[in-house]
């Protein structure tokens, strides 16, 4: 590749904060030395307003086709110099040299941090040198947009996204919407009956003329990208064709009773905590069950949470709501077994107050092997608590023969997760739930751009936190759609066709689902997020990655030994 182009190098000190680590008039000297440098500016704070407006002004006026910055890391201000660069040169032109981590944070001395800043200067030069220009252009999205699932994340996130202006489609695999809410007996959080709940959320998708509603549908097969899915459905008028400019998958979770945890079967005294929600619909049998007797004589019910290898938040809440229901509507003898209680969600810890003061029995264990469940006339259950000892101050179990024994279910991804995780591109994170992008900063994001997950589909969730869910993933829809176009790169990763042997390597491996496939891979510059991985393991060196070469690392390597 040969040398070209006229290079602009700003040094940033920090606000004189790397000044006393490093030598900027010797990395002024070192840029100043290259020939096709045209200009060196030291600045105090580049990343500020009047820095900005200074770089972009050099940008136009100085007849540079690129620019180096010697600055911080590039992951917090590259993108930021790029587009205040680009009223005079391709942004894809700007390149940032991290002098600070790299150099003045991790070296004490002086000289020696110089030094390594020469060289990471020099490497920058280097590749700025080589670089080439990677146009970008904008491509217009459709603006409707897939909900898949219709519980409380699904019908939330529908209402959410509306409200920005968008069309919405709600699928739902059931006869009706609702998902798991709609089988709860109440609300920890509220006075609000389910029913009621739903009702009001329910009623605002009827009248609102911008929500297809369709029921007993599924996601039959889907492809495209960020502003251009084509989704195909199955519905009861048979299969249907249509575009979305981003999907939201609400598919939620399934609860499912895990016999060798507890070595007994459901039945009449042992129940799940959805189970016992099922048993509080039918008012006349729960009061049959669990009120006091003729003999005036209290039922006794244990619950027990954490026998698994996880607690949930969700656990200890339906643990804690059950026990105040059968205080408070049964008067019942309640006792709690729990390896942890986790109250860190809102109104948690008050439910806990309240139940210990009124007068649920909570034990401690520290391990399963520790209780035990039988079966033996009627449901018996034995716990040892490490904090109970005997007068000799030796652990002994507790043993209680029990009217009612409720036990705490697993969470499962819903069973349509696996078929979505294939046909949407979204990769299944370590419990089997979808993958968040970034589970601290990018929760509702996967890694196929423009697929977004909310709610229990990514885990074990509260309705308070389903809300938040559903107004964070509006949000970043209306992101993503709302200028009507998005820029991609053109040819940032390219294949070389007629060296391409479709091994399929790169499709694989791509955790973007950016590639299919014809004559040869095709990338797909709206998903492709220029990872690198297809580059790397390409056995045939078809695909090239603009600006990432072998000649480029070459000089940089050069540049810093």
């Amino acid at each position: 590749m040969e040398e070209q182009g006229k290079t602009g190098v700003f040094l940033c000190n920090c606000g004189k904060k790397l000044a006393g680590k490093i030598d900027f008039s010797a990395l002024a000297e070192v840029a100043r030395g290259k020939p096709d440098v045209a200009f060196v500016v030291e600045t105090e704070l580049l990343c500020q307003p009047d820095g900005l407006k200074l770089l972009a002004e050099k940008a136009k006026t100085e007849g540079v086709d690129r620019i180096v910055v010697a600055a911080c890391s590039p992951r917090l201000y590259e993108e930021t110099f790029a587009s205040a660069a680009s009223a005079g040169i391709n942004p894809n032109m700007v390149r940032v040299c991290n002098i600070r981590e790299q150099c003045a944070w991790r070296i004490d001395d002086k000289a020696s941090a110089t030094e390594t800043a020469k060289k990471v200067l020099s490497a920058g030069l280097n590749r700025a040198r080589l670089s080439v220009p990677i146009e970008e252009e904008e491509i217009e999205v459709n603006k409707k947009v897939l909900v898949i699932g219709g519980g409380v994340a699904g019908i939330q996130s529908a209402i959410e996204i509306v409200n920005f202006g968008y069309d919405v489609t709600l699928i739902e695999k059931t006869p009706e919407l609702g998902g798991l809410v709609s089988g709860l007996s109440g609300l920890y959080q509220t006075e609000t009956s389910p029913k009621d709940f739903l009702g009001v959320r329910l009623e605002s998708i009827e009248r609102n003329e911008q929500i297809e509603v369709l029921t007993n549908s599924s996601v039959y097969y889907a492809s495209g990208s960020l502003g251009d899915f084509t989704v195909r459905l199955e519905t009861p008028e048979g299969r249907m064709t249509d575009k979305f400019g981003a999907v939201v998958v609400a598919t939620g979770m399934e609860p499912k009773y895990d016999r060798g945890l507890y070595g007994v079967d459901l039945g009449e005294r042992f129940v799940t905590q959805f189970g016992f929600e099922q048993l509080l619909a039918d008012e006349e049998k729960a009061k049959a069950m669990l009120a006091r007797g003729e003999d005036g004589k209290r039922k006794r019910a244990v619950i027990v949470i954490g026998m698994g290898e996880e607690d949930s938040k969700l656990s200890s809440a339906n643990m804690l709501k059950h026990a105040l229901k059968l205080r408070r509507d049964f008067d019942c003898e309640v006792y709690v077994a729990a390896r942890h209680v986790k109250v860190a969600a809102s109104e948690l810890e008050r439910m806990y107050t309240e139940a210990r003061e009124e007068g649920v029995v909570f034990f401690k264990f520290l391990d399963p092997s520790t209780i035990s469940l039988s079966a033996e006339d009627g449901a018996k259950v034995s716990i040892l608590d490490p904090l109970l000892v005997d007068e000799n101050l030796n652990d002994y179990s507790v043993e209680m023969q029990c009217d009612l024994v409720i036990l705490e279910e697993t969470y499962s991804p819903d069973g349509s997760h696996e078929y979505l995780e294939h046909v949407l591109g979204a990769r299944p994170g370590p419990r089997g739930f979808y993958q968040e992008d970034n589970p601290h900063l990018l929760p509702i994001r996967t890694s196929n751009r423009g697929v977004f997950v909310v709610g229990s589909a990514r885990e074990p969730m509260l309705i308070p936190d389903v809300l938040v869910d559903a107004g964070a993933v509006a949000g970043e829809v209306h992101l993503a759609l709302s200028g009507g176009r998005i820029p991609v790169k053109n040819e940032l990763v390219r294949v070389i066709k007629g060296k391409c042997v479709l091994c399929l390597n790169c499709k694989r491996v791509c955790p973007h689902a950016a590639i299919s496939y014809g004559a040869a891979a095709i990338i797909s510059e709206t998903a492709c997020q220029a990872c690198g991985v297809c580059v790397a393991v390409c056995p045939n060196l078809a695909i090239t990655y603009a600006n990432e070469t072998n000649e480029i690392y070459d000089v940089e390597l050069e540049s810093l030994v």
